[in-house]
């Protein structure tokens, strides 16, 4: 019960369909000239670098998480510790606090979250 030649070349390519050819099940049969023929979803496999990419995805979406909570944390540190050096903590605006933080702590601020990362 199948057509008189098996010759089921992919329209796209000209080829014969091979693994990952996409295929459109309502014109398939038309384009190669079989009736019968179906084109059937099989399975869907992710590919390695789809995998890779969605690690890479979490882990930089949960240091740049981590980041931001630590830079905020050492900018409110930095403006409260401000009063123990004598300062009044009304002159002491956050900007002040947001440069001294980016001045003397950033690198400190990229490491933590990547260390987390890393462990994680």
């Amino acid at each position: 019960n199948s057509c008189s030649f098996e010759i089921f070349a992919n329209p796209a390519t000209n080829k014969m369909f091979a693994l990952n050819d996409t295929c459109e099940p309502r014109t398939f049969a038309e384009s190669i000239g079989c009736p019968r023929a179906q084109c059937v979803y099989h399975k869907f496999e992710a590919s390695k670098l789809a995998s890779l990419l969605q690690v890479w995805n979490l882990a930089g979406t949960t240091w740049l998480l981590l980041f931001v909570q630590s830079f905020e944390h050492m900018v409110m540190v930095e403006w409260y510790w401000a009063e123990g050096k004598g300062e009044d903590l009304s002159s002491v605006g956050i900007w002040t606090s947001f440069k001294r933080t980016c001045r003397n702590h950033l690198g400190i601020l990229v490491c933590r979250p990547f260390l987390t990362v890393m462990c994680f």
